[in-house]
C-alpha cells in the first residue's frame, strides 16, 4: 500500500510517501505533485516511511526534476533507508538529486 500527502508553502513542496511504491501505484506520485509543479521551485521529498520504490518510481521522480531543473529548481530526496540510498546510488540519482539523512 501507498500514501502520499503533500503541503504547500510558497514556492515549497512537500511531499511525505509512506509504504511501497512500484508500477501499480507509483503514478500517485506525478498525480499528487503535478498540479503544484508549476507554483514551486523546491520539492522535499520525505521518504522516512517509505520502505522501498522501484524503478517505476524513481521515473516519476525524475519527471518531475526535470521540470524542477528547467527553471533551476531542486529536488531533495529525505530520510532515504539503506536500501533505498543503495538503489540511488546504483542508478546514479545520487549525481543529480540531493538526498539528505
Amino acid at each position: 500500500m501507498l500514501t502520499i500527502t503533500k503541503s504547500k508553502e510558497d514556492e515549497k513542496l512537500t511531499v511525505t510517501i509512506k509504504g511501497q511504491m512500484d508500477s501499480s501505484n507509483a503514478s500517485m506520485f506525478s498525480e499528487t505533485v503535478e498540479e503544484d509543479l508549476d507554483d514551486v521551485m523546491e520539492i522535499f521529498i520525505d521518504m522516512s516511511e517509505l520502505e522501498y520504490t522501484t524503478s517505476a518510481g524513481l521515473r516519476e521522480m525524475l519527471a518531475a526534476y526535470q521540470v524542477l531543473d528547467e527553471k533551476d529548481g531542486r529536488m531533495v530526496l529525505m530520510h532515504p533507508n539503506d536500501e533505498i540510498k543503495e538503489v540511488l546510488n546504483l542508478t546514479g540519482f545520487v549525481h543529480f538529486l540531493e538526498v539528505a539523512d
